[in-house]
């Protein structure tokens, strides 16, 4: 029987790792504010709002 665990990362692997999580997060935190922006330009408030 095969074990396919994988072993303990390098430290080179454990940094290209981190490194891409943090692309991944910045990605993900510049599609959130794209998305909040075209929200507030679809919903403009108007005087019948109130």
């Amino acid at each position: 029987m095969h074990d396919n665990t994988p072993g303990p990362l390098t430290a080179h692997e454990f940094d290209a790792m981190m490194r891409e999580l943090d692309d991944a997060q910045d990605w993900m935190l510049d599609q959130l504010k794209q998305r909040r922006v075209a929200q507030e330009q679809l919903h403009v408030p108007s005087e019948t709002d109130q």
